[in-house]
């Protein structure tokens, strides 16, 4: 519900929201645009884990430690808030930020540079017990960079094809409208990450209505 669910509606913690925010896409687009399904969805998740919870209360047990319940690392607060600071820092719309231009477009590296800092600091300052009891490691943050890396890069050519190739209104003899969008979006993010299929369609978009929205 909190990841999936719940990060439909603003670009903090969900990528594909976050990306099309990076490409000009209002903040709040999408949370005045899905407001009423997210409600209706998690009300019915809420639902469902209720009902099980209420089936297995009586089979379910619970043996207490005795141990006090704590709260640890209450300094990452802070980090935290930060870090989604940092989301809002957007060289399109501060013009005394420091940012690359290219083909036209600015581009900063304040802000990566800022979350690379902050991420940087939530590592170094939290404890070697804190990292081992959470099962802490760099693998696999490592991984998930290099595949994301490879995709995105691997991904221009291709974007670029497909903005081009919207401009008929259609994609390989297929109408773009909007139930081919809807259908889209939801059989390719079933066996896609969601960000690369969120860019794709974006694309065709924005080749089949001739904007940019940057």
């Amino acid at each position: 519900m909190v990841s999936n669910c719940g990060g439909c509606l603003t670009p903090i913690g969900d990528p594909p929201l976050l990306l099309g925010f990076l490409r000009g896409i209002a903040f709040f687009h999408f949370f005045e645009l899905a407001f009423l399904p997210w409600l209706l969805t998690i009300g019915l998740l809420s639902a469902t884990f209720l009902a099980f919870d209420l089936r297995n209360r009586q089979s379910a047990e619970f043996t207490p430690d005795g141990k006090a319940l704590t709260f640890a690392g209450k300094r990452n607060i802070a980090l935290l808030l930060l870090a989604i600071g940092c989301v809002f820092i957007d060289p399109a719309k501060l013009s005394w930020l420091p940012a690359m231009t290219f083909q036209g477009e600015r581009f900063s590296f304040v802000r990566e540079l800022l979350m690379g800092a902050i991420g940087y600091a939530g590592w170094k300052l939290a404890t070697p017990e804190r990292h081992k009891a959470n099962d802490f490691l760099l693998g696999p943050i490592q991984e998930v960079a290099l595949l994301f890396i490879g995709i995105f890069l691997t991904m221009l050519p291709a974007l670029e094809l497909i903005r081009h190739a919207a401009t008929s209104g259609a994609l390989f003899g297929i109408p773009l409208t909007p139930m081919t969008y809807y259908l889209g979006t939801g059989i390719f993010s079933a066996v896609l990450d969601n960000a690369p299929t969120f860019l794709a369609f974006l694309a065709g978009l924005q080749g089949q209505t001739r904007l940019d929205i940057s």
